[in-house]
Order: structure tokens, then sequence, then C-alpha cells
């Protein structure tokens, strides 16, 4: 199938009005097209041997990435040296082939970032340019930026260089091969690269070691993937744990970044930071409050606490609870051309340099360091700085809000396919509506309006539970039986009937001479 053909023609009507409604389109202008066609798919010697471009396609860099990827623009390659490491991170140089004000660049800085839908991706380039001349692919030249980086034993830097190179990937490895050979059981593919590989296990070892010493917050998870049958129809809705393939990308990528906003704090270029500030203390209290009334003590609000909060929840139905209020209680991360630090990574500066094809802060990093290695870097405009950073931000979340809106209408639809059968569910929250719960095998939520649970039952939102007439508590991760009874389409409103006794559900409270949750009045008004 084509991307097009991959969902049915009614589920692709409904994806495509809510892509038209965010602002994102598939389709690009004429303009844009036009000069993209006339980029040579391959490097010019000319190209190659730009000064202050460095040879780098005697290393075998490697790419890893999902399987169904198309667009690659980081490689990786590590060497051990002595006691230490040697880690080479290169990213794709877009900006050698989108000149600042061109049509090209300005229809990338007005989508600011791809969208990822997991059946289609709404690119921020062209597919021509992000899938093939800028795409990392193996056993081809690549004009890359490369940051390179000397670390200890340890994992701690020693030494960083920040340049442009020509590199040639030596093979296209997947997130699930490298992961299988974590496992034991490595593909013949990957047997000349074992090596490296282990050495990047190695480092990303040690790096994961000091993060934790850090008070790097370990926030991981599981995401929500659409899955379809033969003719396009969405079938269900697939967990995706992070595994320890995914993370050793990630922690490479981090410290290419970290290294990159460590030579633009010193330089004072005018980049754009990726800022996260201190958390919401009331946020926190809330957090606090549920994990005691739930009999999981969480200490001093500090990065190290909420970690081990979420190490005594691992692997259970509330981890993804906690993990969702510990993410309320942070601030949103932003875009700034002031340097203010970055909370979740404990980090003193943080910047987006290593996917230049998918996010354009990214790509502006990427023009200014070649700008001030060319010593033509003009003064920074803060107005301008500032704009940039509000813009990149809005369509940044308008993109998660669409990514999400579109994981939510296709539960939605595949539940709507299960209308009138029965499933067990998980609580995995509550609001004053009423009660919300995980459909085991479809993994899609439903809700159990208040007014199910009677008269007397009300939320209580300090400990974050529901409290039932018969003075029985229900808790996030209890489960029951449900009936799916209605579907709202449009609005992803998926309607569910408890089919367990009421006598059955919950827990009961524990006995204090001093209740600290007295029964409360609630608003009738409050039901669906």
């Amino acid at each position: 199938m084509h991307e097009q053909e991959l969902i049915s023609p009614r589920f692709q009507s409904i994806v495509s009005e809510l892509v038209s409604a965010s602002g994102f389109s598939l389709d690009f202008p004429e303009e844009v097209l036009e000069q993209v066609s006339k980029i040579p798919l391959r490097l010019s010697s000319k190209e190659r041997n730009e000064p202050l471009r460095r040879d780098l396609r005697a290393l075998p860099f490697v790419t890893i990435d999902d399987e169904d990827a198309k667009d690659f623009d980081d490689a990786v390659y590590i060497e051990k040296r002595g006691e230490g490491f040697r880690l080479w991170v290169a990213i794709s140089d877009l900006t050698h082939y989108v000149p600042e004000g061109s049509a090209l660049d300005e229809c990338a800085l007005q989508r600011a970032t791809s969208v990822y839908l997991t059946f289609r991706v709404l690119p921020m380039f062209p597919e021509r340019l992000s899938n093939h001349i800028c795409s990392l692919l193996p056993g081809e030249e690549k004009l890359c930026l490369v940051v390179e980086m000397v670390l200890d034993a340890q994992g701690r830097f020693l030494d960083t260089e920040i340049y442009p190179a020509v590199i040639q990937s030596a093979a296209r490895l997947t997130y699930e091969a490298v992961q299988a050979f974590f496992d034991g059981n490595p593909s013949q593919q990957l047997l000349p690269f074992l090596p490296m590989l282990e050495n990047a296990r190695t480092l990303a070892s040690r790096l994961r070691a000091l993060r934790t010493q850090r008070g790097v917050l370990e926030v991981q998870l599981a995401g929500r993937r659409l899955e379809y049958d033969a003719q396009g129809e969405p079938q269900g809705v697939r967990l995706c744990f992070p595994k320890e393939s995914h993370g050793l990308v990630e922690l490479f990528m981090v410290c290419a970044n970290e290294a990159v906003a460590r030579y633009a704090t010193r330089r004072a270029l005018p980049v754009l930071f990726r800022c996260h500030g201190t958390p919401d203390e009331k946020k926190l209290l809330i957090l606090s409050n549920v994990a005691k009334f739930m009999g999981l003590s969480m200490g001093k609000p500090s990065p190290h606490a909420f970690n081990r909060l979420l190490s005594l929840v691992h692997g259970k139905p509330e981890e993804r609870f906690f993990g969702q209020l510990l993410l309320r209680a942070m601030k949103q991360a932003v875009y700034s051309e002031k340097n203010e630090g970055h909370y979740g990574l404990a980090s003193l500066a943080y910047l987006h340099f290593t996917s230049p094809i998918r996010r354009y802060p990214d790509l502006w990093v990427h023009r200014v360091l070649k700008a001030h290695w060319a010593n033509t870097l003009l003064p920074a405009d803060t107005t301008t700085l500032a704009w940039l950073a509000t813009h990149c931000l809005e369509r940044e979340r308008l993109a998660i809000q669409l990514e999400r809106e579109v994981v939510a209408r296709g539960g939605a639809y595949l539940a709507e396919k299960h209308l009138g059968e029965v499933f067990q569910a998980t609580v995995v929250g509550f609001a004053r509506v009423g009660c919300f719960l995980e459909l085991e095998g479809l993994w899609t939520e439903g809700l159990i309006p208040m007014k199910q649970f009677g008269k007397q039952a009300f939320f209580d939102e300090k400990n974050h539970c529901l409290r039932l007439p018969n003075r029985r508590i229900l808790q996030v991760g209890m489960r029951c039986t449900v009936c799916i009874c209605s579907v709202h389409l449009e609005q992803s409103r998926v309607r569910l009937k408890c089919l367990s006794p009421l006598e059955e559900l919950g827990r009961e409270p524990k006995r204090s001479k001093n209740p600290q949750n007295p029964p409360q009045a609630r608003n009738e008004d409050e039901d669906i």
C-alpha cells in the first residue's frame, strides 16, 4: 500500500479533517517543490571538499531508528580510548540545502515541525529532501555537522569539538535489531558492528549512572500506536514500551545537544535554548498527597524522590498514572533566547540540535554555528529570536495535540466496532464527571459517568480517588468489568457501563479517629 492508502477511506476522512483543522498539511507549494527538484541527489567534489569540512567517510557510522522510519538525520560511532570513550554524533547538514529566506526556508519556518501520525508523516520538508538528499542512507556520502566528544571512564566530558564533515553511513540498524543483540540474539547484519555496539552499551550505562547522580527525571511512559488490518481499518492500539536500544540513542543525542549548548553559551551565540523550569509546588503537593494516600512514601519533593516513586510502581497500572501526574506538575519545556537551564535533565544548558529534518529550532542552531565559523554572524536580534521561540513552541504544541487527537479518535473508532461487548478494564483516573478506565486488549480509554456509582459517590480530588456510597474507595489500578454502551466519534468519547457489583468495587477505607477527608457535598450537574 502507498502511504495515502494505509487507512480506510472513512478513517482517512476523519484524520484529514483533524489535520486540516490543525493548520498542518501534507502538500507543499509548487515553488518549494521546484526548488527541491533542482538539488542533485549526489554530492559534488566541490561540496565534499568545502573548507573546514572534515572527511570522516572512513569511520563506520550507523543510524539506529524505528523499523518504518524513512528520514535518518542522525548517525553515531563510538570507540573505546583507553579507559574512556570517544563518541561521534553526526547530524544531517540541512542548512547546506536550505538558504535563509528562500521559499523552502519560509515554508519550513511556517510549519516549524514535522508531525508523526503512525501511518503518515506531515513533514517539515518535502520527501525528496528529507528522505533522500539529506537522509543518512547507508553507502551514500552525506554532509553533516558533527559533535565529537571525549569522555572519561565514568562518562564525564573531557573535550568536545563541533565541525562540518562528510560521512558515509556503514549500515542502517533498527531499534528492534539492536535490542535483539542486547537480549542475546544478534542478527547476521549486526555482526560487523558488535564491538562498537558493546562500546555504545557500556558508555550508555555510565551515562545513565551519571544521570541518576545528577537527578535527571526518568519518566518513561508507554506510547500508544494505532495498528491497521489489510484493509486499512484500525484494529487495535499497541502499547509501545521504551527499551534499552531506544534509551541508548536518546542518551547520545542528549550528550550532543548539551555539548552544543555549552559551546553556544560560552560564545554568546544567538541560538534557541530548550528550557524547563522548576515544578509547580501546589501540583507537587497533590502528587505527594495522592502517593501517601495510596501507601507510597515519596518524601520531600526532588528529582530523586520522583524517580524513587516511579520505581515503586514500575510495571504496575499505577505507573502511567503517577507518570502523568508528575508530568502535569512539571512546567512545560519551552524555547527561549535566554539560557534558563533544564530542570528535567538537570542541565545548566540545553538546546535542540539533533533533528533539523524535523524541527526548525535545530535548523536555526545549525545556521548560527555555520555563520559563526564563517565569521559572518550578525549581532542577535532579540525581537526576532523571541518571536521564533514563541512560534516554534506554538507549532510544537499543535503537533502534539494533533498526534494525540488522532490516536484518541482511532481508539474511539475502534471502540465503535465493539459496541455492546464486555471487557476487563483498569482504572486510570478520575474527574468530577466520573471514572476513566483503559479497556484491556483494545488499550483505549472510556468513561463511566459518576451517576452510575450512585448519588452519594463523589470524586475526592485531594487523594484522587472515588468514594462510593458503601463507604468503599475506588483507586487507580483497580479493575472491573465494563460494557461499551456508546461512542461519540467526533468527541473521541467512549461511554462505559460498569458491570461489576458495586459492593465488590474498591477497598475499605483505613480507619482513623480524625479522618482527613470527610464526605463532601457534590453537584449533580457534574454528571454527564
